[in-house]
């Protein structure tokens, strides 16, 4: 009896990994956010007005997802190529409606904290985060392309390093 009750947890939690993978795939596959493709120059958007350097956000985007509402997306550039969108929610029913889809969407995501609204997907190519304000219930959720998030920080990283040697 024992054997089988260790038989069924092993093929439960084999079949839980096997099914998160599908979702990790299913961010890799979209690579973006509705049409916005991860590496798409930024020539190729239409409609975009400029927020702050190399962040610009859409003047024809719809902002509801379903019944949930966003308050603002942002799309983020790095060598003049998309690498990361932003996505602000307003309270706690559109907040958590987005964390329900993204979950239903791929998975449950990684929580470090069961008590902190905080949940990661890492693909092998997009990374996907939800943060959700403990007190306004507001939520930011970001996805990222690895491959500009990796360069961005890798030549930050030598720059810091040149500046260093200039003390």
């Amino acid at each position: 009896m024992a054997m089988k009750k260790i038989t069924f947890l092993f093929s439960l939690l084999v079949f839980t990994t096997v099914l998160n993978a599908q979702n990790l795939k299913a961010l890799d596959e979209k690579y973006g956010f509705r049409e916005a493709i991860f590496e798409t120059p930024i020539d190729s958007f239409k409609n975009f007005k400029e927020v702050q350097t190399n962040f610009y956000s859409s003047t024809s985007e719809n902002l509801s997802i379903g019944d949930y509402s966003f308050d603002k997306v942002y799309y983020a550039f790095y060598k003049k190529q998309l690498y990361s969108v932003i996505i602000k929610t307003k309270g706690y029913s559109n907040s958590r409606g987005f964390l329900s889809i993204l979950q239903k969407a791929y998975g449950n995501g990684s929580q470090s904290n069961e008590y902190i609204e905080k949940y990661y997907w890492f693909g092998e190519l997009v990374t996907l985060s939800y943060n959700q304000n403990s007190i306004t219930d507001d939520a930011t959720i970001y996805f990222s392309c690895k491959k500009l998030s990796n360069l961005k920080q890798a030549e930050k990283k030598k720059a810091d390093a040149e500046a260093s040697e200039q003390l």
